[in-house]
């Protein structure tokens, strides 16, 4: 049935065999639908008897069945939970929707989903994986296939196409139910998987319409958290209402057409009430600029947030994945209240833009925060050059610095060599025991844990601070090692004949130690010598691999060709030869015409 959401009216439990034949039929029980969802509103269950038997024939517990469970986060706060067992394979009873639904002409079906299969995110298809399969399956087709990417331990919504969809419809093109078959292989201890179904439905066109623009989202599937608007005519954005004034939640599944109207405050220019202010979920930062730092505990996303006034009443708004949230922060707010004694913390990490500041009220100590740098440890931070005692309660303002120490690179052996940046035209040699030349001043070097390399001399650290993994530095630096260069006289490598090889090493400065002396051939010109890809080859350049050289040559113009003395004065053999030939002529031509004059008697 087309443009219609797929409604649970009829759960039908089987119990099934994977890769085998029902064992027998569950009575049948009747369920409620919801509007729009498929809804599973019915509290008790008939459970069907059997064992699950696995592929040798043999059994092992009880067959398992889809249940029903509470969750917030589901559209109606019920979900079917279907617990998966490891290390064996597994197909559900089966869910028989009110009505099938038609594949053809339907956009696919959207399916929302919470899956918990793993401890770090992802779940291996190495045993199959888990599966979606049309009413009556024994496991022996294809299914649809759960994608190894799927994002756990949060609800999302899985859409199938068309032609997905038809994985799990009947030989009519229909889908009338689904069953769920799992092979897992979990290594993983204190792991118990499970998915949570929250409902099907018709992947149709649904319109979102935000005050004049209109954006389309498929049903069942979220929209995006638009764009905050900026500011206007002394107002601040609140969010998006929906008709009934509630804030719309923009983490939701879109299951109707929705109007939306952009909500808008006036505020006060001049009036930022920068410190701290103490909240039951946390402490509320508001900064001398009027930007804000809010808790994740209580906003549970990302924050872009403003500081604002209106009617002398600091109020801050924040908007995260949940659309746009407000923090009374005046006087009378029952959440939250203004620390009258507070202190600045700035933590100067060192990291471009990574500045940490932070508020504490007075008399009360302050935490190190938690920071890191890639190939390096902190160390301390420091107040001045005498590192900081949090150990102290505050009752001023500080400003403190990281102290980072170096990480080293357990592998730096690896890197002993030179190395060469022909944009700089500087050459680096990493030696033992921490030593380098920096283009030809000697100095201290640290390779990372990071593969970042630092220079140092007596005075402190250089101005030149290169980065570089095994055989480069960022890109730039090359490796160098002894090669050749060899000379040719020719167009191309296969035909030219070799004039000549030069070693070059580091002795020799990483260049031809020698210049070749220019060749001479008879009619042409040198031009000079060049690469394979026809640019100059320069001698005095740093050579940073094995080159081909080949000489250039031009035909010089004023080239006469001498003749040489054997054919000298030989007009008269040329003569003769030119006689014996016309005779040779004639003489043919005589035979031919007595020939003919025969013939012809």
């Amino acid at each position: 049935m087309k443009n219609k959401v797929m409604k649970w009216l009829t759960v039908v439990y089987a119990f099934a065999l994977i890769f085998g034949p029902f064992a027998g039929w569950a009575s049948e029980k009747a369920m409620a639908a919801g509007d729009g969802i498929l809804s599973n509103a019915v509290e008790d269950y008939t459970k069907a008897d059997g064992t699950l038997k696995m592929l040798n024939g043999e059994t092992k517990g009880e067959q398992r069945e889809f249940t029903q469970a509470n969750d917030a986060g589901a559209v109606d706060g019920k979900a079917f939970r279907f617990d998966l067992p490891t290390n064996t394979t597994y197909l559900s009873d089966t869910v028989i929707f009110g009505e099938s639904v038609a594949v053809s002409g339907s956009g696919g079906i959207v399916i929302r989903i919470y899956a918990h299969l793993s401890n770090d995110g992802r779940y291996s298809l190495a045993a199959g994986g888990i599966r979606f399969y049309g009413v009556g399956a024994d496991g022996h087709t294809a299914g649809y296939l759960l994608s190894e990417n799927i994002e756990q331990n949060q609800w999302v919504s899985v859409r199938l196409t068309e032609a997905e969809a038809e994985a799990i419809a009947d030989e009519n093109g229909e889908i009338s139910g689904f069953m769920i078959g799992a092979g897992l292989n979990i290594e993983e201890e204190d792991v118990n998987p499970y998915i949570l179904i929250d409902y099907v439905a018709e992947a149709e066109e649904r319109v979102v319409k935000l005050d004049d623009e209109e954006l389309i989202v498929i049903n069942g599937m979220t929209v995006g958290v638009p764009q905050i608007p900026e500011e206007k005519d002394g107002k601040v954005f609140c969010g998006w209402l929906t008709i009934t004034g509630k804030s719309f939640d923009f983490s939701c599944p879109v299951l109707n057409d929705v109007s939306l109207t952009s909500y808008w405050r006036e505020t006060k220019d001049g009036f930022i009430a920068e410190g701290l202010y103490e909240g039951t979920d946390g402490n509320i930062f508001v900064f001398e600029d009027g930007s804000v730092k809010v808790p994740e505990s209580a906003l549970k996303g990302q924050v872009i947030g403003y500081a604002h006034t209106a009617d002398d009443i600091l109020v801050v708004y924040t908007t995260a994945g949940m659309g746009v949230t407000l923090f009374d922060l005046s006087e009378d707010s029952e959440n939250y209240e203004r620390a009258e004694n507070s202190h600045k913390i700035v933590y100067r990490t060192g990291l471009p833009e990574k500045d940490i500041i932070e508020y504490v009220k007075d008399g009360q100590k302050t935490k190190a925060p938690e920071v890191e740098r890639s190939g390096y440890v902190l160390t301390d931070w420091m107040n001045g050059k005498t590192p900081f005692d949090f150990n102290i309660v505050i009752e001023a303002d500080y400003t403190l610095t990281a102290a980072w120490g170096y990480e080293e690179a357990a592998d730096s052996g690896a890197f002993f060599g030179f190395y060469y940046d022909s944009a700089s035209d500087i050459i680096i040699e990493l030696k033992k025991d921490n030593a380098a030349v920096y283009d030809g001043e000697n100095c201290e070097y640290y390779i990372l844990s990071s593969h970042e390399i630092i220079f140092e001399k007596a005075d402190g650290v250089m101005s030149g601070t290169a980065y570089f993994s095994r055989l480069d530095l960022n890109g730039d630096f090359i490796r160098l090692q002894d090669c050749y260069v060899t000379f040719y006289d020719g167009e191309e490598i296969l035909e030219a004949t070799r004039l000549g090889r030069q070693t070059v090493t580091a002795a020799t400065g990483w260049k031809v130690p020698e210049k070749v002396v220019d060749p001479v051939k008879e009619g042409f010109i040198f031009v000079g010598w060049v690469l394979e890809d026809g640019s100059t080859f320069d001698f005095n350049a740093v050579v940073p691999g094995g080159l081909n050289v080949l000489a250039r040559w031009e035909k010089d113009s004023n080239y006469v060709e001498n003749e040489n003395e054997e054919n000298s004065g030989t007009e008269e053999k040329k003569g003769c030869g030119s006689a014996a030939s016309f005779v040779s002529v004639i003489s043919a031509a005589l035979v031919l015409a007595l020939v003919r004059r025969k013939n012809s008697d």
